[in-house]
């Protein structure tokens, strides 16, 4: 799942595109089908996929697209995690900002890089 997330956030998975089937996606990472199975629907759930009943699996038009509100509740949970473990850890809130902008920065710069493959090979 967190591999699909980290593709569509770097741009190297756009909306339409069609995702492997269980079976060839689990041959590829040597793992059991219903464990891509169960990870797709979890995705389908969260609104990052969508089934095509006959056709496969495509990567959800609408991801972009959610309200404001639902983007950052969907967020807050790891909020919370960073929020603990940089207090845990005696972080300050500051270097947690600093290491979060870099790590925005770095990713813009990769997806940045990922369209631009894309547009060089249509």
């Amino acid at each position: 799942m967190r591999q699909v997330v980290d593709a569509l956030a770097a741009g190297q998975l756009r909306a339409g595109d069609q995702m492997p089937s269980h079976r060839e996606l689990a041959g590829q990472l040597v793992i059991a089908p219903l464990t891509v199975k169960k990870a797709y629907d979890e995705l389908e759930r969260a609104g990052y996929l969508t089934l095509a009943r006959g056709h496969g699996t495509f990567v959800a038009e609408g991801v972009s697209s959610l309200a404001e509100e639902g983007k950052l509740e969907r967020l807050r949970p790891v909020a919370q995690r960073l929020a603990r473990d940089g207090q845990l850890l005696g972080v300050q809130l500051r270097q947690l900002h600093t290491m979060l902008s870099e790590e925005w920065r770095s990713l813009r710069k990769l997806r940045a890089q990922n369209i631009e493959e894309d547009d060089d090979h249509d």
